[in-house]
């Protein structure tokens, strides 16, 4: 799941969970809301989804789209497969050294200096994540600076009696500063409890009102909770939604609290602690991004709260479970079903008229007398004898073992397992012909979001990349393939690119190719012709109907597989 992903995700619940806020904010019992704040940080910070029938979000975005990456092979060093315990890989993956044109490759990414090729939207975020941190970490060493001047409060009879009745694992200290105006409780490890200098220490209602309020915030872990906001700002500093979900679950931190100091003193003392936060309130804190104090700039809403507040009867408890569970559930799960996304529908029309375009192709698929033994470990570790190669591409995450199946629709929602799966596989396109060397070797895979299956072909699309990553890997059942690169491109599908041969088109595969290499966005300076084969990736665009991501590559080197099918 990508990062804009996850920040839409969690905008989303945010914008439900301000709905359910301001009509039953005080009808629910706090906790909910602090609960519910949980899972958007949840969903801020992991980039993953449970794959189920059913979502809550699931009407927001394409089914296919929502699917993680999930049943990959076990890998070997940094790019290529093996079976767990195996010694056998494919030779053009595993060893780098003995294909020199990955040598090449280098060398183009030094002679152009796009070693690194960062988007320059990456580089917004990082630089504004980068401010941010600054900014609350600056924010953060100065109040550090400030209250390290608190001195331990001693000799006062009534809190060192609440100190002995509030025990907790972690030593609460009682201290005071004369750089607060309003009570603060800091610290995780060894927590704090800081009063102003100002305040009067005779006033014993007040101060116990004060002291199981912030001893409340020490025992729940606030301070971390309000480390994790500022974090998640942070990193989606873009989103407004985050933004305002750090103002309204900082107003949950303090509205819980006095929740549990009502329960704890009993209804009767609603009144008079109401009154303590009106005092209070009239000072200003400086800490508030960063602690959590007795005292916040959202006084009304809680004293409404206090006024408001009474037992809530077991409806309404079992009420915010179930809503609780239900946003939660469908936050962090994904959507599948059983039938195909309209793209894949789309996808599958392509290649049908493949096969009606090219009457005199073979439907079946000679079989020969070798084949390499590695295709045939796979085959049997996966309980698959589709499988039927192997796809690399250096500088993306295109790194698949290769199904063929007699039916084009079934890898649009079917894994490398066979098990149904909407955001499929990567597959070569039923009507080509490895045996018999066809001209087009067409692979299909779903655009999907967080760089996986064929999202990679996207960058193809830009020209840095397009000159630093030029090569394609296809280890096939009968030989080891390498491809160079020379068109990229983004067309309707009425463009012929998907066919696996072209004789029996008008100009043949000689004009064709060389109108492959004319719908390029950048110029490869790479001349083809009539006598060349080629390797054709496609993709959704995403962005428009019926238009598709293409990427070709013409075969610059060729290795048969020497092992005797069988042996």
């Amino acid at each position: 799941m990508s990062l804009m992903q996850m920040s839409i995700t969690a905008g989303l619940l945010v914008v439900i969970i301000v709905l359910i806020r301001a009509i039953a904010l005080n009808r629910l019992p706090k906790t909910a809301f602090l609960i519910l704040w949980g899972v958007v940080l949840f969903r801020l910070f992991v980039p993953v989804a449970i794959p189920v029938q059913f979502s809550f979000f699931a009407g927001f975005r394409g089914a296919a789209e929502l699917i993680p990456f999930s049943d990959t092979i076990p890998p070997v060093g940094n790019v290529g497969y093996m079976l767990d315990g195996a010694n056998r890989a494919f030779p053009s993956i595993v060893r780098a050294e003995a294909w020199p044109y990955l040598h090449i490759t280098e060398a183009i990414s030094e002679s152009t200096g796009h070693t690194f090729n960062i988007p320059i939207a990456t580089i917004i975020w990082l630089t504004g994540m980068a401010v941010f941190f600054i900014f609350f970490a600056a924010i953060y060493m100065v109040n550090h600076r400030r209250l390290r001047f608190a001195t331990l409060l001693s000799g006062n009879d009534f809190i060192d009696e609440w100190l002995a009745e509030h025990w907790h694992i972690r030593p609460i200290a009682v201290m005071q500063s004369d750089r607060i105006t309003t009570p603060l409780a800091v610290g995780i490890i060894k927590p704090r409890i800081i009063l102003p200098k100002c305040l009067n220490l005779n006033d014993k209602r007040l101060l116990s009102h004060i002291l199981t309020h912030e001893y409340y915030h020490i025992r729940r872990l606030d301070a971390l909770w309000k480390m994790l906001l500022v974090c998640a700002v942070c990193i989606h500093w873009f989103n407004p939604l985050v933004w305002a979900m750090l103002i309204l679950a900082s107003r949950d931190l303090e509205l819980t609290c006095d929740e549990m100091v009502i329960q704890r003193l009993g209804t009767e003392s609603r009144r008079a602690y109401a009154y303590s936060i009106i005092g209070m309130a009239q000072q200003r804190s400086k800490f508030a991004p960063l602690y959590n104090g007795f005292s916040r700039n959202a006084a009304e809403e809680r004293i409404e709260s206090i006024v408001k507040m009474k037992r809530k009867p077991i409806v309404i408890l079992a009420l915010s479970i179930v809503m609780v569970a239900a946003l939660a559930i469908g936050t962090l799960t994904a959507f599948a079903t059983s039938e195909p996304s309209e793209g894949a529908e789309a996808d599958y029309e392509i290649q049908q008229a493949c096969l009606d375009a090219s009457p005199n192709l073979s439907s079946t698929i000679s079989e020969p007398r070798v084949m390499r033994q590695e295709i045939l470990d796979y085959r049997a570790y996966y309980g698959n004898d589709d499988i039927v190669g192997h796809l690399y591409i250096p500088g993306t995450t295109i790194n698949y073992l290769i199904p063929q199946a007699a039916d084009n629709a079934f890898y649009l929602v079917n894994d490398i397992w066979q098990r149904r799966n909407m955001a499929g596989w990567v597959w070569l396109c039923a009507y080509v012909n490895l045996y018999e060397r066809d001209q087009n070797l067409v692979l299909f895979g779903h655009n999907m979001y967080h760089d996986h299956r064929f999202h990679s072909l996207y960058h193809f699309l830009q020209e840095d990349f397009f000159f630093s990553y030029r090569y394609i890997f296809f280890s096939t059942i009968y030989a080891d393939y390498v491809f160079e690169v020379f068109s990229a491109y983004a067309t309707h599908i009425n463009f012929p690119f998907f066919f696996s041969n072209y004789d029996h088109l008008e100009g043949g595969w000689g004009f064709y190719i060389n109108e492959l290499a004319r719908k390029s966005y950048f110029d490869a300076g790479i001349i083809v012709s009539e006598n060349d084969r080629v390797i054709t990736l496609i993709t959704c665009e995403n962005t428009r109907p019926n238009y598709r991501i293409v990427v070709h590559g013409r075969l610059v080197s060729e290795i048969f597989s020497c092992v005797e099918y069988g042996s």
